[in-house]
């Protein structure tokens, strides 16, 4: 993303929501910090209830890589707050393309 100048010259900001207690957390913050992105990434740590509900409903999209997640419930979440998904083949979202809800796409790096 740093590399990206399409990125850099976006008004739109990334929000990272989860669990930011975890070492995998910390190094992002990290990466981002040392790429010089924290104006367009910020890091929310975990959201939960109508918090939730809310940041889903006012979003663009939602995003969520994943090599192996199982189901992914923040989908559904997010497609009932009428909020587009794009998620990675490694999920079972094939349906998102189908029903013109999201984007189901490979899990590989896109340089712009």
């Amino acid at each position: 993303i740093s590399n990206s100048k399409y990125f850099q010259k976006l008004s739109y900001k990334l929000i990272i929501a989860g669990n930011n207690t975890n070492l995998y957390f910390k190094e992002l913050e990290e990466l981002v910090e040392k790429l010089n992105l924290s104006k367009s990434i910020e890091f929310i740590g975990e959201v939960m209830g109508e918090e939730k509900e809310n940041l889903l409903a006012k979003s663009y999209f939602l995003i969520l890589p994943s090599d192996s997640e199982n189901f992914g419930n923040v989908v559904i979440e997010a497609l009932a707050q009428g909020t587009p998904v794009i998620t990675t083949k490694g999920t079972p979202w094939e349906v998102l393309e189908k029903r013109n809800a999201g984007f189901w796409v490979e899990n590989t790096p896109l340089h712009l």
